[in-house]
């Protein structure tokens, strides 16, 4: 199993969770205060941040990326209402999301099938634990989230199985030829 090394690994796992919150707060952000639903808004960016998880993760392939990516972009949201609403809590989240992910793929290969699980696995954990974190901490939204939290894990399945597949796409067919994507995996 490879983990990550080094301060370059560890900065490109924290960059593509920077660029994640980034795009995540820049959409998610509107829905889900028009909504007051937590998790609404991630329904509708989580397509482009799951395509952004894999490719991230295609050019590391290292234990740690889903765990480092996903808390650094837990404690960017911390004043912000992705994740719910703002608070230290979603450290937490980002990281239980992130090493579910980690774990996943510790134990499934690396192919459309475990990114699949992996993704669902994180995406799951996420929900759940937002939603206990909420209830926990009487934070607003936890009973909107509750009322419709079947449906947001069936969208957020669907999301992630269609992410998956346009991200190994992509990856397959336009990045991983990149000159930068072939410097970083060969010093891997």
């Amino acid at each position: 199993m490879k983990t990550i090394t080094d301060l370059r690994q560890l900065t490109i796992a924290a960059g593509f969770g920077a660029l994640m919150f980034a795009i995540g707060f820049a959409i998610s952000t509107p829905i889900q205060l028009i909504t007051g639903t937590p998790g609404t808004g991630g329904l509708v960016s989580g397509i482009i941040l799951i395509i952004l998880l894999v490719i991230g993760d295609r050019i590391l392939q290292r234990f740690g990326y889903g765990t480092v990516s996903a808390t650094t972009m837990a404690i960017l949201s911390i004043p912000t209402v992705l994740f719910g609403a703002p608070g230290i809590y979603k450290v937490a989240v980002g990281f239980a999301g992130g090493l579910l992910w980690d774990a996943s793929l510790l134990f499934l290969k690396r192919n459309r099938v475990g990114y699949t699980i992996a993704a669902i696995a994180a995406g799951t954990a996420i929900l759940i634990s937002m939603l206990l974190m909420l209830a926990a901490l009487g934070l607003p939204g936890d009973e909107k989230m509750k009322q419709i939290f079947l449906i947001m894990w069936i969208v957020d399945a669907i999301i992630v199985v269609i992410g998956v597949q346009i991200a190994l796409l992509l990856y397959e067919k336009k990045i991983k030829n990149l000159k930068v994507v072939r410097q970083l995996q060969s010093s891997n």
